[in-house]
């Protein structure tokens, strides 16, 4: 019940040119590729396959030694203390889970559902309680919607508490505990179902845009959120931090 008690988390912040500057000595350096024309899909029938060739062909994953080397990096050691105070966990350590590089210049598709554009996902929860930094590695102009979080329900709290949050977690755990007792040979989402079409309301959301160079967004991902909506042209790289409790 813990997990109930937590309160909806986003906060900006700006990292110094100094901090910012040791960061990117421990991101690989990637080759720059042409700017192709998007395809637009508008079927929602095939946003979910589409949507992972778009994860695949546009995002960067860092490797274990990469993620290891970041781990070390003096900036991140800063953001983890700065994680820690903002959500009031300072009693208890984390540290980098994952990383990847959104290149959204590089993504093949782009999806224009119900008046809205998306990119990688829609708005949606995650399978598993973790803290988020995205930091903005170029400047970027005229780029809206890099980031939303979600700031009105279109229904009472308790009852997306209840009926969204708990059950999506309930059914992430249904379906691991269907991998191992079939000896993991059945392989379920592990994802909570997707938020109705009244969460799909750019109104609803706190929008982040135009971020410049070493903007961090930090929060957790039990409410509603998505990266790069919208009609603008989405290009800027932005670096995003996964962290868990030790």
């Amino acid at each position: 019940m813990l997990l109930l008690n937590k309160k909806k988390f986003f906060k900006k912040t700006n990292l110094s040119d100094k901090l910012i500057k040791k960061l990117i000595e421990d991101i690989p350096i990637l080759k720059k590729i042409p700017i192709k024309k998007k395809i637009e899909i508008k079927n929602n029938l095939e946003f979910y396959s589409l949507a992972q060739k778009n994860w695949k062909v546009s995002t960067y994953q860092f490797s274990k030694q990469e993620l290891n080397k970041l781990s070390s990096n003096p900036t991140i050691e800063f953001i983890k203390k700065e994680l820690c105070l903002s959500h009031n966990i300072k009693h208890q350590k984390i540290y980098l889970s994952s990383v990847c590089i959104f290149l959204p210049s590089r993504s093949k598709y782009v999806f224009d559902i119900n008046n809205q554009r998306y990119i990688y996902h829609k708005y949606h929860l995650d399978s598993a309680y973790k803290l988020k930094a995205l930091i903005l590695l170029t400047d970027s102009k005229e780029e809206d919607q890099q980031f939303s979080y979600i700031k009105e329900f279109p229904e009472s709290e308790l009852v997306f508490l209840l009926k969204r949050m708990w059950t999506g977690r309930i059914i992430v755990f249904l379906h691991k505990l269907c991998y191992f007792l079939s000896l993991k040979k059945l392989k379920l989402s592990g994802q909570p179902p997707e938020l109705p079409l009244k969460y799909q309301n750019q109104k609803l959301y706190k929008k982040f845009n135009s971020l410049k160079k070493g903007d961090m967004i930090t929060f957790h991902n039990l409410y509603p959120h998505s990266s790069h909506n919208g009609y603008s042209n989405h290009k800027s790289p932005m670096l995003q931090l996964v962290f868990d409790k030790i």
